[in-house]
Order: structure tokens, then sequence, then C-alpha cells
């Protein structure tokens, strides 16, 4: 039985302080080819039309978004990323997300940075070059996004982090470096199975998050970290450092998940709620043992994929509250 058919989720608000960064699709087109990848079988499409970028650009600003996070495939390989910048710079805020690959050139950093980039979000899912470049499946990743990190450093971008979780993952050397390179945040993902991920193997939660809740506890720069995709009875403790589908809308460093496709008017909590709740409908499950689990409404449930790990719910009075 899946209990998230069973009934719409009501949560309470802690704030109505929503976010109001969108996603620009820059084009799926990509220079490398993780294990984990969603659009495996696109990252050799066509660079995206500009004109398309522009277009989308200006009616996310019509719905009310001031902030705009670049996403491929690697958006600072289209050929008018530069100019992309300047546009959606003339609205707010712009943010793109990396592998690394480009920035590693501090001249071109340093365009991105004067056209009006002001925050990375790399994607480094390794401690070393033999793990990085193993699971980006392209030579010299490692050290190319290290080099980028640096950068950012130097010119003064913003630097946050993404960072795929597999059993495999070694968290006391991430660890080190992380406290090396000195992010302002960590999201920790654990494998989800969208688009062309759906037949990657299943992970153990409870391995995994015994890792996450090491890391968490023993980082010693302020450094902010989410942990994602996650059945919040692993992480009872640390359900702070969570955010499912629900509490997306309320995490203001990274785009929210009302797709501008979807709708041509102004944001609204109301829509941002329906997205969520389709969302929760069609990627999770709840199994029986989840009704006696304190976190029955706040939690988002466990992927299908990975319905053989046993849950350990928490037993409580129910939280109606997003965290």
């Amino acid at each position: 039985m899946n209990l998230n058919k069973m009934f719409k989720p009501d949560p309470k608000l802690s704030s109505d302080n929503m976010c109001l960064r969108g996603k620009v699709d820059t084009g799926l087109r990509c220079n490398y080819k993780c294990d984990f990848c969603y659009y495996i079988k696109n990252l050799d499409d066509p660079h995206k039309d500009g004109n398309l970028i522009y277009k989308e650009i200006d009616e996310l600003y019509a719905q009310g978004i001031t902030s705009f996070d670049l996403s491929g495939g690697e958006s600072s390989i289209h050929p008018e990323f530069i100019n992309i910048i300047k546009y959606a710079k003339r609205y707010g805020k712009v943010s793109t997300l990396s592998n690394g690959s480009m920035f590693n050139d501090y001249s071109f950093m340093e365009e991105c940075y004067n056209a009006g980039l002001s925050e990375i979000l790399f994607s480094l899912h390794g401690w070393d070059k033999k793990s990085h470049d193993k699971l980006v499946r392209h030579k010299r990743a490692f050290n190319n996004i290290i080099n980028s990190i640096l950068n950012c450093h130097t010119v003064g971008i913003r630097i946050r982090i993404n960072c795929v979780i597999t059993e495999h993952f070694e968290h006391l050397e991430y660890l080190k470096l992380m406290e090396k390179i000195q992010p302002t945040q960590i999201n920790f993902l654990p494998i989800n199975y969208w688009s062309d991920a759906e037949t990657l193997n299943s992970i153990d939660y409870k391995l995994i998050s015994e890792k996450l809740k090491y890391v968490i506890s023993n980082i010693e720069h302020n450094c902010k970290i989410n942990v994602r995709y996650i059945p919040l009875c692993f992480m009872s403790g640390y359900v702070d450092n969570c955010v499912g589908v629900y509490q997306h809308i309320y995490d203001l460093t990274d785009w929210n998940i009302q797709s501008y496709e979807s709708s041509q008017d102004k944001i609204s909590k109301d829509k941002m709620f329906e997205t969520a709740y389709q969302t929760r409908l069609q990627s999770y499950v709840k199994k029986d043992e989840c009704s006696k689990c304190k976190y029955l409404y706040v939690c988002d449930g466990i992927e299908e994929q990975n319905i053989k790990n046993t849950l350990l719910p928490v037993i409580g009075d129910k939280i109606l509250k997003i965290q």
C-alpha cells in the first residue's frame, strides 16, 4: 500500500518566505558522462537555441523570479554563455551549476564574473582524482574542478557543492576535502531515479545516513549542509538538514520547484504546493509502517527502487510543520 495516495498533506508553514530562484534550462549537452546522470541519452544534443534561453529568462522574470540558476547539461560550454549571464543579470542575481571543466581557465572565470556571475554550484562527487574521475568518466575532472574552486576564491564567486552519494562514499576523506575548499553550502544527494537514472541499483539508506550524520556533526567551518531524497526516519536527529519536495519550496539557496513551462502566471504558494504534491505522488511511496512515524506528513517517503530498505519509524506526535 502507498500511503502517499491515501491523503493530500496540508503541511503548516514555518514561514511564507518562498524561494524566488528559477532554473534556466540552457540545454542538456554536456562534456562529461556521469554514472548517475538523469540525461545520459541526451548529452550529445545540439546546443539549445540562445533565443529560447533569453525567452525563458524573460518569462521567469514575469512570473516573479529574481534570481536565475543556469542549468544544463553543462551550461558553461554553451557558445552564448557569457551573453546569457549578461542577459539574466539585467533582472537579478545569476548563478550556475557546473562540473568545473571550463572554469579551470582563470580568464574565462574572470570574464563570467565581470558579466554578472556571482555563484557556482559545483558537482564534486569524489574525494580524490581516482574516485571523482571514475564517477564522471573524465580524466582530469578532479584537477579541473579543484582549480576552478580555487579560481572562485580568487575572483570572489560564492561556492556551493553538490555531491551524489553512493555506498562507496568515503565520508572521512570527503570531509577533509570540504574543510580545504571551504564551500558555503553542501548538498548531499543520495542517488535518485529520475529519467535515464531509473535503472540504477538500489542503495542502503542506513549505511549512507550514518556517514552523512558524521559529516554534519564534524564539519568545522561555517557551512550549510542539506541532505535530499532520503526518508526522514534515517536522519532522525538531523532532519533540520533534510530537504524534501515541500521543504524545497523554502530552500532559498536552490531553484524553486515550480517549472516555468507549467504556468505563465505569477508564482504562488498554492501552485508550488500542488507541484510538490504531484512530485511526491509520482516519485515516492510510503509503506504501511510509515503510518506509525512522526514524520508521516513532512517526509516524502521512499523511491520504488529502494523499497527493500527496512524503514525505521520514529514514534511520536505527528509533525505538521515544514522544517
